[in-house]
């Protein structure tokens, strides 16, 4: 399962595998939408978009330009396309 920067890890909750939310039967028809809405825009990024987006995930309420660059290079990333990257995340 691809991680989501934006849901709960069940990693962070001590180790449990328990899903973190309640199961779709459970969750009001709104909030199902709203799930495959995310979901379905995660599937559009670009594997090199992907790791942006968990590499930003370390910013509770967002980041300068060069706080983001610094923290999205490496493993895999250089410099300019990690610019490139992060260009092409805020276009959308």
């Amino acid at each position: 399962m691809t991680r989501r920067p934006w849901l709960p890890s069940s990693r962070s909750s001590g180790g449990s595998t328990a899903c973190p939310w309640p199961s779709r039967r459970a969750t009001l028809p709104r909030h199902q939408t709203l799930r495959a809405v995310v979901d379905w825009s995660w599937e559009l990024l670009s594997p090199q978009e992907r790791l942006l987006a968990e590499r930003l995930d370390v910013f509770p309420s967002g980041a300068s330009a060069p706080a983001a660059q610094t923290i999205c290079v490496g493993d895999g990333l250089d410099a300019l396309a990690a610019a490139d990257g992060l260009d092409a995340l805020a276009e959308k």
